[in-house]
């Protein structure tokens, strides 16, 4: 999420959709990793196509020194020849204005400056060879890890699916402390799990209905420990000892009721209409506890 005036809002890759609201640290991200190596790498020269002039520039800087050198030497032949015949005054002049040197001269100069710009694009070749070598990798690198992070999120999703299926079923089970994860902290009224519900106590309230589960008073509601006391490490919300679901321990009573029921099991306080009332209201709340991150960290922090 980018924040925008002290709000978040989910950024998405402007190519593919994917969203990239934990990635986009910076206002020009605007797409996912994949898209822009992908961009990067058809945007650029085949790598194909590079190889292959960089082979065949490396072929011809090969081949141009012998050639150099090889016509130097004809030149300097053809130079020799023309002094020894030359008359005296010409060969005092060192002045050879002939067709022949000229061509030869000509050559040579093609060859050597032939030569610089070969070297030049060489080097340039070899610098855009690595660069589509780098963004090549990086392109199949990124796809590796948006598979992986697709993978994490696919498992992730499944795990999520069973605590939230098996949290569901739980509902209906009874309370045996000795199949919940009570640690010390649990006994200790104002922990992180039971502050949390009391933070959302517009939202347990409103899957309760705003009544009594045992009068259906809408005045001076509490929060209970449905079935586990506090006073025995139940929280409103008990992990079950395999860490893979949890149970809901939490009841909506006003305080004349809730004084009444005292450390009384559920089973004992409420009837039947009661108990199916206050399971119901469970199962509404559970759906939206199962839907909030803070609450899910909270749960997997806690027992941790």
């Amino acid at each position: 999420m980018r924040a925008l005036n002290g709000k978040t809002r989910t950024v998405v890759c402007r190519t593919c959709g994917t969203d990239i609201s934990e990635n986009a640290r910076y206002n020009r991200w605007t797409q996912c990793s994949v898209c822009y190596w992908r961009g990067r790498f058809e945007r650029q020269e085949p790598l194909e196509n590079l190889l292959k002039r960089r082979s065949e520039v490396r072929s011809r800087l090969d081949v141009l020194p012998g050639e150099i050198e090889k016509q130097k030497q004809a030149f300097d032949a053809y130079r020799d020849a023309l002094r020894r015949n030359a008359p005296w005054w010409r060969r005092f002049l060192n002045n050879w204005q002939d067709q022949t040197v000229e061509a030869y001269s000509r050559r040579l100069y093609d060859l050597n400056a032939e030569s610089e710009k070969l070297k030049e694009e060489h080097s340039r070749l070899q610098m855009a060879v690595e660069n589509a070598k780098k963004t090549k990798k990086r392109f199949l690198e990124a796809q590796l890890a948006q598979n992986a992070a697709a993978a994490r999120r696919q498992v992730k999703a499944e795990q999520h699916e069973n605590f939230s299926a098996a949290s569901t079923s739980n509902l209906t089970c009874e309370f045996d402390r000795t199949k919940f994860y009570i640690r010390p902290h649990d006994y200790r009224r104002g922990n992180a799990i039971d502050n949390y519900f009391r933070r959302i106590e517009d939202t347990v309230l409103t899957a309760f209905g705003h009544s009594c589960v045992f009068c259906n008073t809408s005045h001076d509601l509490t929060f209970d420990h449905y079935g586990l006391p506090k006073n025995e490490g139940g929280n409103f919300a008990l992990i079950f000892a395999d860490k893979t679901s949890i149970r809901l321990n939490i009841v909506v009573l006003c305080r004349g009721c809730n004084a009444a029921k005292g450390q009384s099991g559920y089973q004992l306080y409420f009837n039947d209409a009661q108990r199916e009332r206050a399971m119901a209201c469970q199962r509404v709340l559970l759906e939206t506890l199962l839907a909030d991150e803070e609450f899910l960290k909270l749960i997997k922090k806690w027992y941790r």
